[in-house]
């Protein structure tokens, strides 16, 4: 395609020149037509203005007597005005007093709305004038003209054919001009152009080109002319260079035959050293398998014997030589199993066969064989799996097994307290395979960072105190990662030294043909986790508790019970809508929900709670009422909103206890909510209770004992709590009152009633539940005659507090 950028330098000129004169001239033509345009219109409007004044200044006394005749001859004087089309006499009201039309056409419509104004328009083909006539400054008529434009039209046409014949002529002279310009121009550069051309095609570059002029053209001639000098220099040094790169590479091609053959001798050396240390290799593992194996068949026999021995009569003495010896002989069992394993692998003779298995099986297996060591340490042994896991899967249960007792074991073996933890979770589900993690964690003495990268090596320890503390051939992590490679996997390692380790690793296996056995569901494990925990608590500490609660006194009471009983501190949520949110984020399980809270009631929770479980066909967790509510009907309106059990404030810890041991391990198809609640009469506290009694004690000191004894140190800080909560409650209460806001005089009533039964101010808790039942039953009048006695209440509890 030919565009501007590839047309000869010759032909750019002459089209420059010629499309700039061209421009110019176009420019001009069209300014020169513009302004005559418009000086030919200002100067019909200027004569027709002076018409339209001569012949109204005539017209006074027509338009005053309104004498149509003389009128009609004033506008005749018109005819001799070749642009005035037509023209009209008005009277003031606008009516036709007299009219000159040049030819027999009809004029056009022209109106107006302002007679009183002056009007000058331009149509396409005529000029409206309207001029008003005023004598006396009084409207007394007005003349109306219509001028034709078409003689002005074809003056403009005239002028404007002359200006294009001009350009025309213009256009010629410019392309003449151009032309020898640009031959003047180019000629240089085209010289310069051939000259660079015959030099390319000859490849001779010591020639010298001649300059027409001083101007920039010839400062590029030469400056061409210096290239030429450089080139033809670096030429000169390329071919010095080239003659002295031959020899060079003569020279260091004979070096490089004469090293080359010394490296051919190097590898063959070499490689005669590799199959020799192969052989080796090979003789020394054979060695150790046959010398292990020679080895095992009289330990089985020793052991058997041992076996034989331990159920003969012996004494006491004779017994306890008999367990050193038979404990001493099975650690050399296993010491030679595990070098006959790490020979037959660095043989290459160990095979990792593919069958049926039960990994979460496996897994529960090792922690139990494991249970007595730990249990002897006073240590908690821990095993969760997920139960979204097959159960049969295809793998070699036997070295998974020896992988996972030798990683349990020595998790076991170097913590002296706290815990181990087996979890075994799947990460990933796809058509008839699965891949899933196997990760061992405990809080035992850690490992060193500089030592991680020794872990694994053969016969290796962390260090040489360890091997002395804890005993060990060092083979155990050896011999696991290499089968876990067999497998296709590889270990993982994260530990800190003195906080504890984390062993993993992650199978991708085959789900069997022959998937039978469904996933195992323990009551209130962790969603989707079953749990295998062995611990001579009756609580596991990994055990998720939920305390819903909005009051900051109930929710110390209560983590201080659930701390004193053996558990974690428990997740707390303010109210019922934060407790759905940490519910669906986390699986709990046990919720103790409280009932009445801002934003969203216990109820309503535990009924978005159990439509979720329902929806999602989620585990049931049980959720145990834990209120101050304390009247008929309480019970029944926990159980239909979906609650388990109930709890009522104050609680006590031994009844949290029962509660907690009943719903968390026993079976819980023995719970049975109706039958297990004792009647109401006898758990709560009567609707009339406070009626009969003649007074309440101030301070209860059999419950206040008892929460000091609970709380301990943080006793203190809770009447303190209490001290800056209770004030804020009973103004609470006092402004719904003058507000008439029932649902806060009821919270806040509530709430004052539940912490004050805490501490036993049952004189203070009393009054407060009064008037909760006072608004439940829209008596707000009665409700506000009380609050002078709760106020007087909670300066006698106030005042007995601080006295302790």
């Amino acid at each position: 395609m030919v565009t501007f950028r590839n047309l000869p330098i010759k032909r750019k000129l002459r089209y420059a020149m010629l499309i700039t004169a061209y421009a110019v001239l176009l420019v001009t033509l069209s300014i020169q037509s513009i302004s005559d345009l418009i000086k030919s219109r200002a100067s019909l409007v200027d004569h027709m203005e002076t018409l339209a004044e001569v012949v109204g200044s005539n017209a006074h006394a027509a338009l005053v007597f309104k004498d149509e005749n003389s009128a009609k001859k004033l506008l005749t004087g018109f005819g001799s005005a070749p642009h005035v089309q037509s023209a009209f006499l008005l009277n003031a009201e606008g009516e036709e007093i007299a009219a000159y039309h040049r030819s027999n056409q009809s004029p056009w419509a022209f109106s107006i709305k302002e007679p009183e104004r002056a009007v000058t328009l331009f149509s396409s083909t005529r000029l409206h004038l309207y001029r008003p006539i005023v004598l006396d400054q009084q409207l007394i008529g007005a003349i109306y003209i219509q001028g034709d434009l078409s003689p002005l039209y074809i003056e403009l046409t005239e002028n404007l054919l002359l200006a294009l014949l001009a350009a025309l002529i213009s256009i010629i002279l410019a392309s003449i001009l151009a032309s020898k310009l640009q031959r003047l121009l180019g000629k240089p550069i085209t010289e310069l152009a051939n000259t660079i051309s015959q030099m390319t095609k000859s490849e001779q570059y010591d020639h010298q080109v001649k300059k027409f002029d001083n101007d920039e053209i010839g400062q590029l001639y030469d400056c061409f002319n210096e290239m030429l000098m450089q080139i033809k220099e670096r030429d000169q040094r390329l071919q010095q260079h080239r003659e002295n790169l031959e020899a060079s590479v003569a020279e260091r091609t004979r070096e490089l035959h004469s090293a080359n053959r010394e490296l051919k001798d190097n590898i063959s050396e070499l490689h005669e050293a590799k199959e020799a240390a192969l052989e080796a290799a090979k003789a020394k593992s054979a060695f150790l398998a046959n010398m292990s194996h020679e080895i095992r068949t009289p330990m089985n026999g020793v052991l058997g014997m041992l076996e034989l021995l331990k159920d003969t009569h012996l004494n006491p003495k004779q017994q306890d030589l008999l367990e050193t010896a038979y404990n001493s002989a099975d650690v050399l069992l296993l010491i030679i199993n595990n070098i006959l394993d790490f020979s037959k692998i660095e043989a290459g003779k160990m095979d990792i066969e593919s069958i049926n298995m039960n990994p979460a099986e496996i897994a529960e297996d090792v922690c139990a064989l494991l249970a007595g060591e730990a249990r002897e340490k006073g240590l908690e042994l821990s095993c969760y799996t997920d139960v979204d896991l097959p159960a049969i899967l295809q793998g070699d249960p036997v070295r998974l097994r020896q992988v996972l007792t030798n990683l349990v074991g020595n998790a076991v073996k170097f913590t002296k307290e706290g815990e181990v933890i087996v979890r075994l979770n799947m990460l990933e589900a796809r058509e008839n395979r699965v891949k899933f993690e196997f990760s061992v964690e405990d809080t035992g003495i850690g490992i060193a960072p500089d030592v991680l990268s020794n872990l694994f090596s053969a016969f290796t320890q962390a260090d040489s105190s360890t091997t002395r503390k804890f005993g060990g051939t060092g083979l155990g992590l050896t011999i696991s990662r290499q089968l876990l490679e067999l497998m296709g996997s590889d270990i993982e390692v994260s530990s800190a030294l003195n906080l504890g380790s984390t062993f993993s690793f992650v199978l991708d296996l085959n789900v069997s043909d022959s998937q039978a056995l469904k996933p195992v569901n323990i009551s209130h494990a962790p969603e989707g986790i079953t749990e295998l925990t062995v611990d001579d608590n009756a609580f596991s500490h990994h055990i998720r508790i939920l305390l819903v609660e909005d009051n900051m006194v109930n929710q110390k009471v209560a983590v201080s019970m659930l701390k004193k009983i053996g558990l974690n501190p428990p997740d707390i949520a303010a109210d019922g809508k934060e407790a759905v949110s940490m519910s669906h984020n986390q699986a709990y399980d046990l919720i103790l929900m409280d009932c009445q809270m801002p934003e969203m009631s216990g109820y309503e929770a535990t009924g978005l709670i159990r439509k979720r479980e329902s929806i999602h066909n989620l585990p049931r967790t049980p959720i145990i009422a834990m209120t101050a509510n304390a009247m008929r009907g309480d019970r029944e309106k926990c159980l239909a909103s979906g609650m388990d059990d109930y709890l009522s404030k104050p609680v006590k810890a031994s009844t949290l206890k029962e509660k907690l041991t009943q719903w968390l391990i026993n079976d819980p198809d023995d719970n049975n909510f109706k039958s297990d609640i004792k009647p109401v009469s006898e758990t709560i506290e009567s609707e009339d209770s406070l009626e009969t009694e003649d007074q309440d004690p101030i301070l209860d000191m059999t419950t206040l004992n008892t929460l000091k004894d609970i709380m301990e140190d943080e006793f203190d800080s809770l009447v303190e709590s209490y001290l800056e909560d209770a004030p804020s409650l009973l103004k609470d209460i006092q402004n719904a009152s003058k507000e008439a806001d029932l649902q806060i005089m009821i919270r806040a009533a509530h709430t004052l009633k539940s912490s004050s039964n805490n501490f036993g101010a049952s004189l203070l808790a009393g009054i407060a539940l009064e008037i909760e039942k006072m608004g439940k039953d829209n008596q707000l009048s009665d409700a506000i005659h009380l609050i002078p006695e709760l106020e007087e209440a909670l300066i006698k509890t106030t005042k007995a507090l601080k006295s302790l």
